[in-house]
């Protein structure tokens, strides 16, 4: 979207440079990327960029009042629902596409989702497209005057709230398998905490506790990115109960995966948002569906969302 970065992007773009751009990001996860990487960067012009930062604080506004939140306790399936629940999410990122509008390009939100991100290998990642980018050093790809060190600052603060990396864990289940499986390495790379599956956690009465090179080390604050959908899909045993008193800690309480979510959207009023509708909210079907997308409520990765929708 900045013509004059694009023309030279792809002047000096070549297949073999893309390959080595996959080869350094295998490399510095140590694995393999599961997922396809773009080839190339977006290249944001300064007010577009503010645009979306705006829109995306005045929505977590909007989210943040007493009775946005009160209804947002109805997103949590009884089924789910972890006692301790922090009074705001730690984590929040908007989603955001871009459409054309009497001539100018906007911002319009897709989903947002108050759960964490790929925050370590987001970092890695625009380093590296920065390296094939001519003039890099002019361009930015972090906000609030971060720079990389300051970033892995801050997010480390996030998550570890002061405790020694040993006693935090990343949580997901069968964390290699798992296609995001190259952040949680880098996870630990930025701030030295592992990733453990919960199938492998011990419990000894409210604690929880995991072996670490073989000697067994306390939980104290789990960094969660365990979604519940594809738990309660894998019927895994689990060694303890989300939904019974423990004594950790979130880095990220796993309700909010729930209370801030495609849930949101219809008490969302914000010119970047699109008109959102629960299903329940429809006695018959809109006359005009194929402008509307059909969108599950807790689904990820894109799954279950039908564009081209249709009368039963």
């Amino acid at each position: 979207m900045i013509p004059a970065l694009r023309r030279a992007y792809n002047a000096a773009y070549s297949d073999e440079k893309y390959r080595a751009y996959q080869r350094q990001l295998a490399a510095e996860a140590g694995c393999e990327i599961p997922f396809r990487l773009a080839e190339t960067p977006v290249f944001l012009p300064p007010d577009l960029r503010d645009a979306m930062v705006r829109a995306a604080l005045q929505l977590f506004e909007q989210l943040s009042k007493p009775a946005n939140l009160l209804r947002s306790l109805d997103a949590v399936p009884p089924e789910f629902d972890v006692p301790d629940c922090d009074p705001l999410p730690l984590f929040a990122q908007a989603d955001f596409a871009v459409a054309r509008e009497r001539g100018r390009i906007v911002p319009r939100l897709i989903e947002l989702q108050a759960f964490p991100s790929l925050y370590a290998f987001q970092l890695y990642q625009t380093r590296a497209l920065c390296e094939m980018t001519p003039d890099s050093e002019r361009l930015r790809f972090l906000l609030s005057d971060l720079d990389g060190e300051g970033y892995r600052r801050v997010v480390g603060e996030a998550i570890l709230d002061g405790l020694p990396p040993q006693h935090v864990v990343l949580m997901d289940i069968d964390p290699p398998t798992q296609k995001t499986y190259p952040d949680f390495t880098m996870s630990e790379q930025l701030w030295g905490i592992p990733s453990v599956s919960p199938t492998d956690v011990e419990k000894h009465g409210r604690e929880l506790w995991y072996r670490r090179n073989g000697k067994p080390t306390r939980i104290l604050r789990i960094y969660n990115r365990v979604i519940f959908d594809e738990l309660a899909a894998r019927n895994l045993t689990l060694p303890f109960d989300y939904r019974e008193p423990l004594d950790v800690a979130w880095a990220g309480h796993p309700n909010w995966y729930f209370r801030w979510s495609k849930h949101s959207l219809p008490m969302l009023r914000h010119e970047t948002v699109p008109e959102a509708h629960l299903l329940s909210d429809f006695d018959r079907a809109p006359s005009d569906l194929e402008d509307w997308v059909l969108k599950p409520l807790f689904s990820f990765a894109g799954s279950g969302v039908k564009v081209d929708v249709t009368a039963a």
